[in-house]
């Protein structure tokens, strides 16, 4: 099926390790180009080969922070360089596991900048852009944790819901601009081939067979996910064909870890 990407400017934050990497390789695989925003420019550029070897027509990549504003900023000018922006996906994420009272609370406000300010920097920025072009989309990266209460992941969590909250009511607003805001939501998405981020907890755990068949548990199919799983989530979504009338959504990415009731 011809999802209609070809040729599409896509801006990937993150869209160099794990999830955002398979997110970026997917839309390469549809005709896409992509400019891939991240801090680690090595891995950027990694990923940035492989899209064009995928089939892009341009690959372009931009050293940004996230969480810095005029980074964000940076960024969005850069794939502006191809034209109109048609899609954002967003994939920034980190976490560190603990318990609410075991969590160094030096830590909250990393996770809060790079989970939640980061998404925020993205929608100030690109929205306006966007109405003025008259069309655009965003796919976030939210988590199974913002919607299934996980103790380790207590304020990760928090905040993944914060951007499903925030990423529902801003749709609200600027559905009637043509441009659609959604989300998917992951639950545990080990990597795959080995594509390790420095300082990625990810080895460790994979490398326990015991933690995989843990995960498996959660979900009612017994299985892990890929990123491919999700990357897949996030081109029907992106996609004006099969993603048209998905406004304020979330596609869970979970093996079925999260049933709405």
């Amino acid at each position: 099926m011809d999802l209609g990407l070809k040729n599409k400017n896509i801006l990937l934050f993150g869209g160099h390790s794990n999830i955002g990497r398979c997110v970026t390789l997917a839309f390469a695989q549809e005709g896409a180009g992509v400019t891939i925003a991240g801090r680690d420019l090595e891995s950027c550029e990694k990923v940035a080969l492989e899209a064009l070897e995928a089939g892009a027509p341009w690959a372009e990549i931009v050293k940004c922070d996230a969480t810095s504003y005029e980074d964000t900023a940076h960024a969005a000018e850069s794939a502006l360089l191809h034209g109109a922006i048609d899609s954002v996906y967003h994939g920034v994420g980190w976490d560190s596991l603990g318990k609410f009272l075991e969590l160094d609370r030096n830590l909250w406000q990393k996770i809060y900048e790079i989970n939640f300010l980061s998404c925020m920097n993205a929608w100030k920025y690109i929205l306006p852009i966007m109405q003025k072009q008259g069309h655009g989309n965003f796919v976030n990266n939210a988590s199974t944790c913002g919607r299934v209460h996980d103790s380790d992941e207590c304020v990760y969590g928090a905040l993944k819901s914060a951007v499903i909250h925030l990423a529902q009511t801003i749709a609200q607003d600027v559905a009637k601009d043509g441009i659609r805001i959604n989300c998917v939501a992951p639950g545990a998405t080990p990597p795959i081939d080995g594509h390790f981020t420095s300082g990625s907890p990810w080895p460790a755990f994979t490398s326990n067979p015991e933690t995989l068949e843990y995960w498996k548990t959660f979900s009612p199919l017994g299985q892990v996910g890929t990123p491919w799983d999700v990357a897949y989530a996030v081109l029907f979504l992106a996609s004006d064909i099969t993603g048209r009338h998905q406004c304020g959504q979330v596609i869970g990415v979970d093996g079925g870890r999260y049933m709405p009731k």
